[in-house]
């Protein structure tokens, strides 16, 4: 059967549009960028090349110059054009969210949790490290708004009780510390 194309699929960029796109994004913020992708591939294929040769190992040498050509090549791409988006949103009204909603790892991340009339924003970041505050506009106001919503975080962290537990006696029982109540 013949897959039936929508609306939706004429409208996203296939794989190799999407590469073009960030390509011209990459070359557009650095020119040289993109002459050093490909010199750093070729680079790497012909030094395992010539190892190859020399030594008697050119069929193992030469797909592991191919594979590592291109994985140098994509390496440095995507380097290339983090360091191209980042350029592309610096100075502008919400970066900073931007920035925290790409982090690696388990963040929960809320964006303009407090603001002033100036666009002045704070964003929360929560994860494993704690509550990270990241304040974005003026450096003379930035202070105020950080100290008060550092004290809201405060006061609704400390408002829970916190209660300790400890392992039960019994296999998969647990015991509360501060009370006799086990579950």
């Amino acid at each position: 059967m013949a897959k039936q194309k929508n609306a939706d699929d004429e409208a996203t960029p296939g794989r190799i549009q999407q590469v073009r796109m960030v390509a011209r994004l990459v070359h557009k913020a650095n020119p040289r960028a993109l002459p050093i992708v490909i010199g750093s591939g070729v680079a790497v294929l012909v030094v395992l090349i010539v190892v190859g040769l020399l030594t008697g190992y050119a069929g193992y040498l030469i797909p592991l110059g191919v594979l590592g050509g291109i994985l140098t090549s994509v390496l440095l791409f995507g380097r290339f054009a983090q360091a191209a988006q980042y350029s592309t949103i610096e100075g502008q009204p919400g970066a900073a969210a931007a920035v925290l909603q790409s982090m690696r790892g388990n963040w929960t991340v809320t964006p303009a949790i407090a603001a002033n009339r100036n666009m002045d924003v704070v964003h929360r970041a929560v994860g494993r490290a704690g509550v990270v505050l990241v304040g974005e506009g003026s450096p003379n106001r930035l202070p105020g708004l950080l100290a008060a919503e550092k004290k809201r975080v405060a006061r609704v962290a400390f408002d829970v009780p916190i209660q300790d537990y400890q392992v039960g006696d019994g296999p998969g029982q647990i015991r509360c510390a501060s009370c006799s109540a086990r579950s």
